[in-house]
């Protein structure tokens, strides 16, 4: 069928019926984000066809909405069409449709200052919740009242969200796969092996894309002993199941993590820094310290070609022919009119 006639909310419903089982199989926040982006997709060019999609129609959907957010939901829906292509869904041409999909941002990689680290490390330890002793029931029985209790309990609210920081900077990890870690092997989820010292980020058999790399790394071992103690417990605090949990639950820190970044930071550097910028403040501060550009680029889960592209300006020595011909001391030629020195 030609693309004059087909319906892109046609070939939605038929990637969605057809992807069933890859969907439902993505982990929980990933899932929501895809099917958030279809369902934007669906009420803009949901009623379109797809010989619609053209420049201009593509500069009305852009019209008011982030650069960086509607390049991802335009490449969703080219891969969208494509699927539905190679499906023989449709006929389409080389050329026929225009997407006009912007460039992608080359936003500077803003890091985390160590003092900032600390600031928001502290808050978190300190933040707590306080009660007194007892339930309902139990004054009842003891024919007390609030007000006579003396014993006042503290919990702490956001050590999850400590532990995020350390993992976060220490391995250079990204925050889904960081929030999903667990220390005892379960499926579909990344395993922290603390008897050997291995953080798995990706979970067994996941298929992982190219550029979302998670390989195994070996755990410095200044995290791996907070690990273990954090697993098996310490004192009165009870150990954990999972790397961020809450209540003896997995978690999601993000808005924790934003409130907290927003209440210790200035609310210029609150605007500028985000989770993702835990892993660049990760690889800054390994540059800085002279470890390789082959080890970093090993250790973060990439390659040294994006390692250089985006952390050049921080490696020790990169521009050093370049400086050397700057702040080398050139002779001066003689003005017009002046006589050469002998």
């Amino acid at each position: 069928m030609e693309a004059e006639h087909v319906k892109i909310g046609d070939l939605i419903l038929f990637y969605m019926n057809a992807e069933v089982d890859a969907i439902t199989a993505m982990r929980d926040d990933r899932r929501r984000e895809h099917l958030s982006q279809i369902a934007c997709l669906n009420e803009f060019w949901g009623d379109r066809f797809v010989s619609e999609i053209n420049k201009v129609n593509s500069i009305e959907y852009q019209k008011d909405k982030k650069v960086s957010v509607v390049r991802n939901k335009l490449i969703l829906l080219k891969s969208i069409i494509n699927y539905g292509s190679g499906q023989g869904q449709l006929k389409k041409y080389d050329n026929q449709l225009d997407y006009y999909q912007p460039a992608r941002l080359t936003n500077r990689a803003e890091i985390y200052e160590i003092d900032e680290l600390i600031a928001m490390y502290k808050a978190a330890m300190r933040r707590r919740h306080s009660w007194r002793e007892g339930r309902k029931e139990l004054l009842e029985e003891r024919g007390e009242t609030a007000d006579q209790q003396t014993v006042t309990y503290h919990n702490r609210v956001a050590a999850h969200i400590a532990k995020f920081l350390l993992v976060a900077v220490m391995t250079g990890t990204r925050a889904s796969r960081i929030q999903q870690a667990s220390f005892v092997k379960e499926a579909g989820r990344p395993w922290i092996d603390l008897k050997n010292g291995i953080f798995y980020r990706a979970a067994l058999n996941e298929q992982v894309a190219l550029n979302k790399r998670a390989d195994p790394i070996l755990i410095p071992e200044r995290l791996l002993r907070m690990m273990r103690r954090w697993h098996h417990g310490s004192g009165k605090t009870p150990g954990c199941r999972y790397l961020i949990e809450y209540q003896g639950r997995p978690v999601d820190c993000r808005k924790g993590f934003y409130t907290l970044k927003n209440e210790v930071l200035s609310e210029e550097r609150a605007k500028e820094l985000n989770r993702h910028s835990l892993k660049h403040t990760a690889v800054t501060m390994l540059l800085r310290d002279g470890v390789s550009i082959e080890a970093v680029a090993q250790y973060m889960s990439t390659t040294p070609e994006i390692i250089r592209q985006v952390y050049s300006h921080l490696i020790p020595g990169e521009f050093s022919e370049v400086h050397q011909s700057f702040n080398r001391k050139r002779s001066r030629r003689p003005r017009p009119g002046e006589q050469k020195a002998a």
